[in-house]
This record gives C-alpha cells, structure tokens and sequence, in this order.
C-alpha cells in the first residue's frame, strides 16, 4: 500500500497506481472498443480523457501548481493552434472551393462540403485524446511507472506470438479480442502469407494490421533493447519480423542506422540484425521468389493493392496541395479532410504550418535528448516513428505514439533538471553530488 507523508494508506495514491497500470497496460490495445457501435471508445482514449481530470484531484502528490499552470497553458495553447488552424482552411474554403473534392483521398468520400465536413469533428476527437494521452505522460509520469509501459509491451508481444502459433497449428485465425470496425470495414482483420509449403499469419498483435503494428512494436523493441530486457526484446523482435510489414523491415534497418549514429559505432547487435535480415532477404529472394516479390518487389512496384495505396495516394494528394491557392499552402484545407500517409495527409489538411509543427514535435527530442540508453531508445523510437509516417503508416492516432512522444518531452525535463543541478542521468537513474563535507 502506498503511504502518505505521515504514514498513513494514501488511498488517491493508491487508485492513482492502478489506473496508470491499467492504462498503460492497454495502452497498445487498437482493436478493441469498449461499445462496439462506437469505434472511437478504445481503452487507452476512454482512460485519456479520464486522465484530464487527475491534475485537479485533491492529493495527487504530482500536482503541484507549477505542474498544473504548465499543463494548463499546454492545454490551451494546443487548443487555440487548432482553431486557428480551423478558421482559416475553412475561410478559404468557403471563399475558393478547390477541386481537391475529386482528386484526393478523402474521408468519407461522400460527403461533398468543401468546408465544415462531418470528419472535422470526429478526427479532432481522435486528436484531443492523443493530446491527453501526451500531456499526462509529459506533466504526470512518474519514474516508478516505467515498469508498467513494459507490462503493456509485453501484452502486445504474447498476444501477436499467441495469434501466430494459434494459426499455424489450426489454420484459422484465434484472434478472440477485436471487435472494432470503420463502417463497413473491419478494424481489425487477418492476413496469410504462403512461404513454401506453410501458411503462416502475418501478425498484428492487438493493432488492426500488421503496417500499424510496426510503428508500434518498434518503440518498445528499442525501449527494451536498451533497457536489457532480453527476453521481451526477443519476443518483440519475432512480432516485429513475422508481421512481415515491409514497414517493419524498413523501420528495424532505418532504427539500427540511427542508433549506430547516436553511439558513434555500429554495435554487434546492430550489425548482427542487418545481416539476419539481408539473410533472410537473400534466402527469401532465391528460394522463395513469389514471397519476395510479394513482400518487397510488389508493393514497392505498386502492383498490389497496399503498395499501390502507398504509391500513388500520396503523389495525388501532394500534387493536390500545390493546386490549392496559396493560402491554403499554409493552413491547409482542413484537419481530418484525407486518409493517406500521415505525414502527407498533415500536408494536405494543416499545410506547411501544420506539417512543420508536428516535424519539431517530433525531432526535437531526437536532437536533444543525451545519448544515454534510455535516451537513445527514445531518440530512436521517435526517429523510426516519423520515417514510418513519411513513407507508409496511415494511422497517425494510435496512443502508443503519442505515449511515446509525451515520454521523450518528460525524459528530455528530467534531463534537464538533473544536469542543470549537476547530477548525471544514465538510463533514467539520477546521480547527483555527494554533498560537501563540513
């Protein structure tokens, strides 16, 4: 039982524990609503928008006025970007309609309204709970909570291995958890791939498929992997590798690239996945060349329909935007308008100024956290994330990422701290001065 300060059960703490343990245990869970007729009501959003409320509860040892005035003020800030964001994309809308009705990617592609569409409202609820999720985890972590981020990681390694051997010994998917769906589309569907005689599942995990799990495994991969967490490092790697995500792949080359840039060398263990996946390249290739070519050559070719989606989704809506009069340029032509890349759907809905705004979010931490373990876990699982949104994630509100995000900004705080009062943070353990002797 947590204790106040004069001994005594301190029941806030201690409800406190369990919903931060409960939250960040699901936090990876994606294909699962609570009420299934609406498909925004996750685990981890619900309890996001319960969070709010924390900074306000009398006894919340982290609250201090400091801590709320910050929160607060991030709060608002946010909140008037968006609306300033709003406004003007609308305006121009309203003033000039452009074409972009009939040549991008839209959501809900039958709603016609060049301005205020029905997607405003539901996309910018997804963003208030991402918001949620990395303003609790930038203002109100604690350091006793690291052991629960890896609870939610080891829910998402077990459940993908679970699914996968499930299917290989009963040729049927086992998936008992999803339930959500996008109108008439499912959330969460599985995918096969034939590799020589076997049949085998691409794992998705508790994600809606497998180009979603790979910006989420990752993170926790190279959390765990600096960490020292072998064992769930490995399990994480086998979810990762037989996702068979083409993004999964390039995301591993592209992490152990730019880890080997914050250390300065190429470690063993970096080289030695290199060349376990340009192995498994070769192999696939020459024994295997109707997997390859579908894994690889295909998509990148766009002669599939995921890799046709990644090629030429993204080319029409960036050729849309510079067809948008030049205000637009700047604003956009409204948050929640397209479904493409989400980098290049920031684009074409928040503009340059939008498009920049989540590229600083994104890479400051990169550039300034210490390269100490914990450090370049989250340098690195923040580098990886953006590239993946650049060239193939769709999905930009999944909680994993912006958790992830809220805990670079709170790593980044803590660093700061402690080197501005002299002491070394290595790994997340503080090493302050032995004080002065009389």
């Amino acid at each position: 039982m947590i204790r106040a300060a004069d001994g005594a059960p301190d029941r806030t703490s201690w409800l406190l524990e369990c919903f931060v343990a409960t939250w960040l245990t699901l936090m990876p869970v994606n294909s699962f609503v609570v009420i299934p007729a609406i498909q925004g009501t996750t685990p981890a959003y619900l309890l996001a928008f319960v969070s709010l409320l924390l900074v306000f509860v009398p006894g919340y040892s982290a609250s201090t006025a400091e801590i709320r005035r910050a929160y607060l003020k991030a709060i608002l800030c946010l909140s008037l970007l968006w609306l300033l964001n709003l406004c003007l994309s609308q305006m121009v809308n309203l003033s000039s309609p452009p074409d972009y009705i009939w040549t991008a990617t839209l959501i809900n592609p039958n709603d016609t309204r060049a301005a205020f569409r029905s997607t405003i409202i539901t996309q910018s609820i997804y963003l208030a709970a991402c918001i949620s999720v990395f303003l609790f985890f930038r203002y109100q972590f604690q350091e006793r909570w690291w052991k629960y981020v890896f609870w939610g990681a080891w829910l998402l390694a077990i459940y993908g291995v679970y699914e996968w051997l499930y299917f290989l010994v009963f040729q049927t998917p086992g998936d008992f958890i999803a339930n959500r769906s996008y109108a008439e589309t499912p959330g969460s569907w599985s995918q096969t791939l034939h590799f020589g005689p076997l049949t085998l599942l691409r794992i998705k995990s508790t994600q809606g498929e497998p180009s979603f799990l790979s910006v989420v495994v990752l993170p926790y991969l190279y959390l765990a992997a600096e960490q020292r967490r072998r064992c769930l490092a490995a399990v994480l790697l086998f979810v990762a590798i037989f996702s068979t995500s083409t993004s999964a792949f390039f995301g591993l080359i592209f992490g152990a690239v730019i880890t080997s840039l914050f250390r300065r060398k190429f470690s063993g263990r970096d080289l030695l996945l290199l060349a376990c996946i340009a192995t498994a390249w070769a192999v696939c290739y020459f024994m295997y060349p109707d997997t390859y070519a579908n894994l690889i050559t295909d998509k990148l070719a766009g002669a599939t329909d995921s890799g046709a989606k990644r090629q030429f989704s993204p080319l029409g809506v960036v050729e849309s935007f510079f067809e948008l009069p030049p205000l637009q340029w700047f604003s956009g032509i409204g948050f929640g308008y397209t479904y493409s890349n989400a980098g290049i759907s920031l684009l074409f809905n928040c503009g340059l100024s939008g498009f920049v705004l989540f590229a600083f979010a994104f890479l400051l931490p990169v550039f300034r956290l210490p390269s100490t373990d914990r450090g370049i876990a989250l340098k690195t699982g923040l580098a990886v994330m953006f590239f993946l949104f650049l060239i193939s994630v769709a999905e930009l509100f999944l909680p994993t990422t912006w958790m992830f995000l809220g805990l670079a900004y709170w790593q980044l705080g803590r660093s700061k701290s402690v080197a501005e009062s002299g002491g070394l943070d290595s790994g997340g353990d503080v090493y302050l001065p032995h004080p002065r002797k009389a």
